[in-house]
């Protein structure tokens, strides 16, 4: 199944569960193979996400450059020379330009 039928179907899963229609065993059925879905949909994500990411790093060590993180395992880097902001620290406030 493709993300996209996977999505497709999920949306209708949950249309007739939000329109309250069914009866208890046919709201559990249909939760279940939501449930499904969600799994399905996220599989999907993931494997593409690591396609991505096994892309770029051919990319960048075919151009010399260190290959990229996986999305959202990489911290932020650190803003050049501005010292880390203590607790309590008020956030700078932008400069008005009137």
């Amino acid at each position: 199944m493709t993300f996209e039928a996977a999505l497709r179907e999920l949306e209708q899963v949950v249309e007739q569960l939000e329109v309250g229609g069914p009866g208890l065993e046919e709201a559990l059925h249909l939760y279940e193979r939501g449930s499904q879905l969600v799994a399905d949909c996220q599989r999907i994500l993931d494997q593409a996400e690591l396609r991505v990411v096994r892309l770029a790093a051919e990319t960048a060590g075919s151009l010399g450059a260190a290959p990229a993180a996986p999305l959202g395992d990489a911290p932020a880097p650190p803003l050049a020379d501005a010292p880390a902001p203590r607790l309590g620290d008020a956030p700078a406030a932008a400069a008005d330009p009137q």
